[in-house]
């Protein structure tokens, strides 16, 4: 039994409608698989009315050789009347409803054929864009990777310069501290604190001071009744701090000392 063709059509619609569905819901992998599966079964049908036209068609290129062999050729009437029997039976053939359904359905079938096949060719385009889009953003995201990587060595080593400066600052610090702490110890040493020199009280108006560190020789020997050597030894000691120096420098001599010292007075000296 025979499809008709309004059925048909309305089945490979809905195959068709179908196909589309599945099509726009799948990945492109997966249209392609489904694509294929229909693309057979459309095919299978259409195999098969193709068979059936061409053994109908078969048949009939027989029948007519065998009625255009028949005739006897010296008889032209009855030749002619098989001639018109032969087209009668080729055209009734023709205008055989099931023929036309066949033929109609074989075509709808072969464009619905050729609608998979370019479904399938935009799939597989599809899919080759996607992956040529995913790879670019796999080749994208690895250059940003090795552009990091580069700039975190560059930071690290950065830092690690930043940290080799900073302990090398730490220890020059730790020894300029201690060699100040080492000047102050030599310096506090060196330089004791210095021993006030007693006031000088009771003395009398008529013995005049005599500033070790201003006046010149010949007013030492005048006013303290001291020799010309012994002058020019103070002037050579020059400048004094305290009195007590003329002794523990041994300028003069501590008896010397002791009758002048009354009248011996110091100033700051100028810088």
């Amino acid at each position: 039994m025979v499809t008709p063709a309004p059925v048909a059509e309305h089945e490979m619609r809905s195959q068709q409608s179908r196909l589309h569905a599945t099509t726009c819901r799948t990945r492109p992998s997966h249209t392609i698989f489904v694509a294929w599966v229909v693309a057979g079964f459309l095919w299978l049908p259409l195999g098969c009315a193709s068979m059936f036209v061409a053994h109908h068609g078969h048949h009939d290129d027989a029948d007519l050789n065998g009625t255009r062999m028949s005739p006897s050729v010296a008889d032209p009437a009855r030749h002619d009347k098989a001639q018109s029997n032969d087209q009668g039976s080729m055209v009734s053939s023709g205008s055989d409803p099931s023929i036309a359904a066949l033929t109609k359905e074989n075509e709808f079938l072969r464009s619905e054929l050729i609608s998979v096949w370019h479904t399938l060719a935009q799939a597989e385009q599809a899919r080759a864009k996607d992956q040529e889009a995913s790879q670019q953003a796999i080749a994208d995201l690895q250059e940003q990777v090795d552009r990091f990587q580069v700039v975190t060595l560059a930071q690290d080593a950065l830092v690690e310069k930043a940290e080799r400066a900073l302990q090398d600052l730490n220890r020059s610090v730790t020894q300029q501290g201690k060699i100040i702490q080492e000047l102050g110890k030599r310096s506090t040493r060196a330089n004791p604190d210095p021993v006030p020199a007693p006031p000088v009280a009771g003395i009398p108006r008529a013995l005049p001071t005599v500033d070790l560190n201003t006046v010149p020789a010949a007013a030492l020997v005048r006013g303290l009744s001291l020799t010309r050597q012994e002058a020019e030894e103070i002037i050579k000691h020059r400048p004094y701090k305290r009195i007590g120096e003329l002794v523990s420098m041994n300028v003069i001599p501590k008896v010397t000392f002791d009758r002048i010292r009354k009248q011996l007075v110091i100033s700051t000296p100028r810088e």
